[in-house]
């Protein structure tokens, strides 16, 4: 007799239990993807093995220098907001209010904050607390994002100036192997200001359009970029439009003849 009695209310308790339990229990808001950020290699196919072997020819080594002289500065920039941004992504995100939080400590009492709020899309900010060389940040904002599924932008601020912004990334993403990305140099009264990289994945044909908004001769000017990144064929189009193509890996990026136009 007892049992039947119990065995609604155990019933009842089990259920309010239960439900409890997952009462307010949320998911954290997906993070926008690494490569986001990431500025790529040139002459990398979609692993991000470099496109070299042999000696390729002079059209090759031309654009891999003219490109690399202007990313490798962008990359070298990007590092440190970048690797921050990689360790605080392998955290577990906790909840404060209408906040997700993802934190990293380091060593030294250095600590990165990422707090994200869904709001019209994720809202990201990076803050930063520590000592960096001879700087000592206190709740420094390193970078802010509005992102949404396959889209978004990062903000970055000035160290030296933290209310400056000085570079913005926009992004969008259908997958590893269609995506675009835009690196603009935005802090104002600086040399960069204006310039821009455009860089384009679709399939196995990767672009780069780097846009000098005030050269050394005090002119504009642009160069692209676009090579295959299966067979290392490619074409760069100088800011005279000049053209210079080469051939394959396999045959060992010899200077060719460019397409008629």
């Amino acid at each position: 007799m007892k049992s039947r009695v119990l065995a609604p209310v155990l019933a009842l308790t089990t259920a309010l239990s239960l439900a409890l339990v997952g009462c307010g229990k949320e998911d954290p808001p997906s993070l926008p993807p690494s490569d986001s950020m990431e500025i790529p290699a040139f002459g990398a196919d979609t692993s991000g093995a470099l496109c070299l072997q042999g000696s390729p020819g002079a059209n090759y080594q031309l654009a891999a220098g003219a490109v690399g002289f202007v990313t490798g500065a962008l990359w070298l920039a990007l590092l440190p907001p970048r690797s921050v941004f990689l360790q605080v992504l392998a955290q577990r995100a906790e909840q404060d209010g209408d906040d997700w939080v993802w934190t990293k400590n380091y060593l030294l009492g250095n600590t990165a904050e990422l707090r994200g709020r869904v709001q019209d899309g994720l809202q990201l900010e990076l803050h930063f607390t520590g000592t960096v060389g001879q700087s000592t940040f206190d709740d420094f904002i390193w970078f802010t994002g509005q992102h949404h599924a396959t889209e978004g932008q990062w903000v970055f601020y000035d160290p030296t100036a933290p209310t400056d912004a000085v570079l913005t990334i926009d992004w969008a993403r259908a997958s590893a192997t269609d995506k675009d990305l835009v690196f603009t140099a935005v802090k104002q009264g600086v040399d960069t200001y204006g310039d821009s990289i455009s860089y384009s994945l679709k399939g196995t044909t990767a672009s780069m359009t780097l846009h000098d908004a005030l050269n050394s001769q005090g002119v504009e000017a642009t160069f692209s970029v676009e090579w295959d990144t299966a067979d290392g064929s490619g074409m760069m189009t100088g800011a005279d439009s000049a053209t210079y193509c080469w051939d394959t890996l396999t045959n060992d990026q010899v200077d060719i003849a460019c397409p008629a136009p």
